[in-house]
């Protein structure tokens, strides 16, 4: 354990302005420290560097850094790539936790063969190999703690790791609580095609959002296509309840690939394609497996994909669909159970994944619709609650203990974008 006056400083950081955030990092590692560790321990790993995640990403799956690194150790794309994560249309492979860490496992493991120091090796995980290199010959020594041309950010990373580590070790002693002894539980279950994670939620009682967090590798709320087999984690408990339903799921539910062949014409390019074909250009790269999206060639043949996960589907008669205006207030939820249509089924007809939000005015492609019975905000209640808010308490919280969407909520009290609740607030709950 190294102390210095830097290493207090960050401490103090961490103890004051970064104190909620901390304790939720201290957590995160609890819950996946027993998946974690034994992948170290198997590559020949210090115990320590499993605290090197705590800073990395707070191990939290869905993070993301300014400079596109992604997942609970911060893989930029082409270093993740080389150590077989894959990254492509259906899955980002950066933010599983059991993969992503046998290949930081490895990565870190080729960088203490060629270093022989780990500090050194944890410093070229941050800034890459060749900025360690040039420190060490420009200044002529190979201690870390001495080399001060190294890139600003990874002169404070190992402090900040040891920051960390020094109060992982004794949580207690620096004003942290103690964490909740939940750790990840998880059944996988091997799936030969793609299925829709909410056909699959509904199979086994949980939510599709719960499926989507045991699998944060998932880019879509759908599993990848038929020609790849894939294994699904599923809450502890659920794998054989899955397992024993999956061939009673009804053929129409099954996700189906569809691709229409084409050959490249002079002038044609992947945005010119994406928009004929009402699909995306990420969608044709992955279907192609295109590494330069520059040098399509003329003639060259390309499979468009056309399913309604990944492209906008144009409205048919013949097909039953329809369309929607947004209302304010209206959430996808409310608009899906109005049509009486599955949620992932409203986000692929209209490609609304990732942060896209809808908004009043919006059109919205309708799958199949049953009816076009709008759903409505205030009209059909018929009892009006005043809610006084309580300290710590949130608009979510509100929602569900009424049993009411957030975006009621939200509609009913116009509580929109960086308006905030405060304790003794009265906010309108209609029932």
């Amino acid at each position: 354990m190294v102390t210095s006056p830097k290493i207090e400083r960050i401490i103090k950081y961490f103890q004051t302005k970064q104190k909620v955030s901390f304790q939720q990092w201290l957590q995160n590692a609890d819950y996946y420290e027993e998946i974690v560790r034994p992948i170290l321990k198997k590559e020949g790993l210090p115990e320590y560097i499993f605290y090197l995640a705590l800073i990395e990403s707070g191990y939290k799956t869905n993070a993301y850094s300014h400079a596109h690194a992604a997942g609970p150790w911060q893989f930029i794309a082409s270093t993740g790539a080389y150590y077989g994560l894959k990254r492509n249309w259906w899955v980002d492979e950066r933010r599983d936790i059991v993969k992503a860490t046998i290949a930081a496992a490895q990565y870190l493991s080729d960088l203490h063969d060629y270093f022989d120091d780990w500090y050194l090796a944890m410093a070229a995980y941050n800034c890459g190999k060749l900025n360690v290199l040039r420190a060490i010959r420009r200044e002529g020594t190979r201690d870390y703690w001495k080399l001060r041309t190294l890139p600003r950010e990874t002169r404070n990373y190992i402090p900040s790791f040891m920051a960390g580590l020094n109060i992982a070790k004794n949580p207690e002693k620096f004003g942290f609580k103690e964490t909740i002894d939940t750790k990840w539980e998880f059944d996988e279950v091997e799936l030969n095609g793609s299925y829709e994670l909410e056909t699959l939620a509904k199979m086994v009682g949980v939510t599709a959002k719960e499926l989507k967090e045991h699998n944060p590798e998932l880019r879509r709320w759908v599993t990848p296509p038929d020609e790849e087999t894939y294994q699904l984690r599923l809450p502890k408990g659920k794998g054989n309840i899955l397992a024993a339903k999956l061939k009673d799921i009804p053929k129409g539910e099954k996700h189906v690939q569809e691709f229409v062949s084409i050959r490249v014409s002079r002038g044609q390019n992947l945005s010119y394609l994406a928009k004929k074909y009402g699909t995306t250009v990420s969608a044709i790269v992955s279907a192609n497996n295109i590494r330069n999206m520059n040098q399509l060639k003329i003639g060259q043949y390309l499979r468009i994909p056309k399913n309604s996960y990944y492209t906008h589907q144009y409205v048919s008669k013949k097909s039953g669909n329809g369309i929607h205006t947004v209302k304010k207030g209206e959430s996808l939820y409310e608009i899906a159970r109005a049509y009486g249509i599955s949620l992932s089924s409203l986000r692929s007809r209209n490609n609304l994944y990732g942060r896209r939000f809808i908004y009043p005015g919006q059109k919205l492609y309708i799958p199949g619709a049953k009816t076009t019975t709008q759903s409505s905000s205030k009209d059909n209640t018929n009892k009006k609650v005043i809610h006084v808010v309580k300290k710590g308490e949130s608009l979510s919280e509100i929602a569900d203990q009424y049993k009411v969407s957030l975006s009621k909520v939200r509609y009913w009290n116009n509580i929109y974008g960086r308006k905030f609740i405060y304790p003794g607030q009265k906010v309108t709950i209609y029932q």
